[in-house]
């Protein structure tokens, strides 16, 4: 599988899948700075989530391992 890398992309980046993995075919527009800001919140968002998934594992394995 893909595995969890590949689960928040269009909120983390704004962009549908072919338009993240087939640039060439999408205009070459710029962002605007609230489009622009809105997509780096997302991303942020969508890390801090991952980032929290790996805390809670790590933490279980923890415990795991002192029992």
């Amino acid at each position: 599988g893909r595995g969890r890398g590949f689960r928040h992309w269009f909120w983390g980046t704004g962009l549908p899948g072919w338009l993240r993995f087939g640039q060439a075919a999408a205009p070459n527009m710029p962002d605007s700075p609230e489009t622009e800001k809105q997509a780096l919140m997302n991303q942020a968002e969508c890390l801090e989530s991952e980032l929290d998934a790996i805390k809670q594992r790590l933490t279980a394995l923890e415990e795991n391992k002192k029992a």
